[in-house]
């Protein structure tokens, strides 16, 4: 089980408050198990994201494909980044992982390790 951090940004770099985030299972149209905790507390699957931009999500360790949709600004349709992976066996879920920076319209992604 490991959690996931995103934060989502538009393709000015602005944060994109509210957007809609929804996890299925790589390669499938098959809504994930998703998490609010480590694997306690389930999370509803499509969530809305806070205005910050800034999501989360714990899922068992695998491949996911998460959509992003929605938000202010309007992502309108949005994309979907295939093959996410989640793997405690990494070490980076230590303290909530890293924080990944998604645009939602270039598909570019760049992780940050936190506490670094």
């Amino acid at each position: 089980m490991e959690r996931k951090n995103f934060r989502i940004i538009d393709s000015d770099g602005a944060w994109v408050a509210s957007p809609t985030i929804t996890v299925y299972e790589s390669g499938t149209a098959t809504i994930a198990s998703i998490f609010d905790d480590d694997g306690v507390t389930p999370k509803a699957n499509p969530f809305t994201g806070p205005s910050t931009g800034l999501v989360y999500f714990y899922a068992a360790d695998g491949k996911y494909d998460v959509q992003v949709t929605g938000g202010t600004p309007d992502l309108g349709a949005g994309y979907t980044w295939a093959n996410v992976l989640l793997n405690d066996a990494l070490g980076l879920s230590a303290g909530g992982g890293g924080i990944t920076t998604l645009n939602a319209l270039t598909a570019l992604s760049q992780t940050f390790a936190v506490g670094t």
